[in-house]
């Protein structure tokens, strides 16, 4: 949910993407929500889902509210030092 696509100095792409359900099987995740990043080496035709990044989770559970998550919209961006910041 709310992808951001932020292109690395060796021309891999960094996806950062809010987590509200689970990306292997498309179910709801109530129990987890946070900010996932996966790599793309080939100009996005592929993603490396197996090797994801977790910068931000937290254990989620709202029976009653199963869409409402404390993330939305996110922006990385590369740092000089070639880190990425997520905020």
């Amino acid at each position: 949910m709310h992808p951001h696509l932020l292109r690395m100095t060796n021309g891999d792409l960094v996806m950062s993407v809010v987590v509200r359900h689970d990306p292997a099987t498309g179910q709801r995740a109530s129990y987890r929500k946070g900010c996932e990043e996966v790599i793309s080496r080939d100009n996005a035709l592929t993603l490396d889902r197996d090797r994801k990044y977790i910068p931000n989770e937290w254990q989620f559970q709202d029976h009653l509210q199963l869409g409402y998550g404390k993330s939305s919209h996110l922006y990385s961006m590369l740092l000089d030092d070639g880190s990425i910041l997520t905020v």
